[in-house]
């Protein structure tokens, strides 16, 4: 296989040993945020950030395109944060097929814990990584999604 070949499916084994070797541990969560599994904590983490960068309207596109990620993958996660109470999502009053996520109280109150507990998960899975070696790791990264992008919107 090509080495794009093989990098991709590490990344997709590492994905999935990230969400089996790390399920959530009550005793290392604080309670009200132990109902959230990883890749939930992740997505808020992602909509406070995008909330304090600016964003006018938070978005399924918007979170879509920051991370790279399928519209349905983003989707189940938004699904499971609106029935766990921390967004809400409303029609956008400018075009009536999209939908605005709204970060409710909830998820406002559990924003300490939330991004806390990320940073320490980012912390701990980077340790003995250097900086210089992360940057190089994110920029490899980064190629690789262009290069899919590209691919998905012209073809092979």
């Amino acid at each position: 296989p090509s080495i794009v070949y093989t990098l991709l499916f590490l990344l997709v084994m590492l994905l999935r040993q990230i969400n089996s070797a790390f399920p959530i541990d009550s005793r290392t969560v604080p309670e009200r945020i132990s109902t959230l599994s990883l890749s939930q904590m992740y997505l808020l983490d992602e909509l406070y950030a995008m909330a304090q960068n600016g964003y006018e309207t938070l978005s399924l596109s918007a979170l879509t395109q920051d991370l790279g990620f399928s519209k349905a993958t983003i989707s189940a996660t938004l699904k499971v944060l609106r029935k766990l109470g921390y967004i809400n999502m409303q029609i956008d009053n400018d075009d009536n097929r999209r939908k605005k996520i709204i970060l409710t109280e909830r998820a406002q109150e559990v924003k300490p814990d939330v991004q806390q507990y990320v940073a320490d998960f980012n912390r701990g899975i980077c340790k003995g990584i250097s900086g210089r070696e992360l940057r190089s790791f994110e920029k490899t990264l980064s190629m690789v999604l262009q290069n899919m992008r590209d691919i998905r919107a012209r073809g092979p």
